[in-house]
Parts: C-alpha cells; structure tokens; sequence
C-alpha cells in the first residue's frame, strides 16, 4: 500500500502531465491550421498576446508541480531537463502559429516570453532546493559511502547483541567496554528510543567514553519487535550518529537498537 508521501507526489507529475499534454495539443492545433493555411494570419499582435501569456503561466504552474512532485529525486536530472523543454515549448509552438506577417512588436514579445520561461526554468531548476532534495541528498551521501566501504573490503564487523534481558525496564541505555586478547578495545551496548505516534525518524548519538585511538568500525542491529531500519551517518572515535526510521508511524512505539564498537589499540597500529 503506497503512503501519503508517494500518492502525493503521483498526484504532483499526474497533474503536471496532464497540463503539459493539453497545452502542447492545443499548440499544435493552432501551428498545424497555420500550416495548412486553415485560417487567415491575424494581423494584431493581441491574440499572440492573449494567447502566449496564459500558456506560459500554464506551464510555469505546470512545472512547480512537477518539482514538487519530485520529492528531492536527485538522481534523474534528465527528467528535470524535460520538463523544461514541455515548459517553454506550448508558448513557442502556439506563438509561432499565431504570429502575425509582419509585425516586430509581436516577434520581440515572443523571443522575450520565451527567454523569461527558459530562464526561470534553469535558474530556479539550479537553485531552488526543498528540504526534501536537502534530505534525499544527505541520504545518497550515505549510500554510497556504506557501499564503498562494503565493495572494498572494510565493511563493519558483524556481531552478536546480547540478547539478556535487562532487570530494570526503566533503563534506557547501557553499555560494557573490555580488552580483548589481541589488544583490540571492544564496547557493546544497547539504547531505547521511543517513537512518538506520527513519528518515523529519529536520529541517536552515541558516545564513546573514553574516545577510542581512532575510528572504529562499528555495527548495529534492532532487537525489539517493533520493525526499523538503521544506518550509521557517521564515526568518530568519539562518538557515533545512527539513522532509525520505520516503516509505518500509526503509533507509538520502543526500539531498542543494541550497538557494537572494535578498534585496535594504538601499539597494535604502530607497528
């Protein structure tokens, strides 16, 4: 079942299509009885005017809404180049079949609606960044960070969380630090985080206390029954940020997200 999110964001491109698809027929009606010499050239530049200015609103309506219908999709550039061209193209279209013979006001109307709609389009297009795109940009960072780690060999430790059930249902967080045979430092530990209903994402700092001599390499996993998705944003040998968000925000709810943290002592790495 698709959330609100995704039925809002079809409903922004099904708008937008539709729009872009009634204005460039009703532009190419008007160039192809031009063509065909179905009607005489007006000789007043008004109608060019009065037609060209609404089309061209049309579109620029037509293409906010597809940009919002992108939800910060950065990935597809292309798509946002096309959207252009089908926001400029009705007014030219429709222009060109409404130009009258002779008249040089109508053809700098023209060229200058067309300019002003190209540059709208690639200036706000460039510079117009929702907090969504913000977001989906963060979140690509990310990916492909994780990716990289993982094709390269120096992927995280995978662990086994302590599965012991806590005495006291009101501590929120833990943690145990010991030395290992090999001189490594190994830290586990586990952390509650309460879900509000209507909530989806939370964002949890994890410090290293004391620091480790360097980054470690660090993993994660949910061990409540309530279903989410982690990531780790970031790791300093201070200190950690996990990404948790869930499927679904109905109601309220508690994950406990268990932690582990390896990292070789500093004579290990010297020598």
């Amino acid at each position: 079942m698709m959330t609100s999110d995704v039925r809002s964001t079809n409903r922004f491109r099904q708008t937008a299509t539709l729009l872009w698809s009634g204005l460039i027929l009703a532009a190419v009606l008007i160039l192809s009885r031009r063509a065909t010499n179905s009607f005489v050239p007006p000789f007043s530049s008004w109608p060019l005017i009065a037609v060209t200015g609404p089309m061209a609103g049309l579109s620029l309506l037509a293409w906010l809404g597809f940009r919002l219908g992108q939800q910060g999709d950065v990935r597809n550039r292309q798509a946002g180049w096309v959207a252009g061209t089908l926001t400029v193209l009705p007014a030219i279209l429709s222009g060109i079949g409404l130009l009258p013979t002779s008249s040089p006001f109508a053809i700098g109307w023209l060229l200058g609606l067309t300019s002003l709609l190209v540059t709208i389009v690639i200036l706000a297009g460039d510079s117009w960044t929702t907090p969504a795109q913000v977001a989906s940009r963060a979140t690509l960072v990310r990916e492909q960070a994780l990716e990289s780690e993982q094709i390269s060999g120096d992927g995280l430790a995978v662990f086994d969380p302590v599965s012991q059930e806590r005495s006291d249902p009101n501590v929120t967080q833990w943690m145990t630090r010991q030395s290992l045979p090999d001189g490594s430092e190994n830290l586990e530990g586990a952390v509650r985080i309460v879900f509000a209903a209507g909530q989806r994402a939370a964002s949890i700092h994890i410090p290293f206390t004391p620091p480790f001599a360097a980054a470690p390499q660090v993993e994660c996993e949910i061990v409540s029954d309530e279903p989410a998705r982690w990531k780790v944003s970031v790791v300093y040998a201070y200190g950690m940020r996990v990404e948790l968000k869930r499927d679904h925000n109905a109601e309220s709810a508690e994950v406990e997200l268990a932690y582990c943290a390896t990292c070789q002592s500093a004579s290990l790495d010297a020598a």
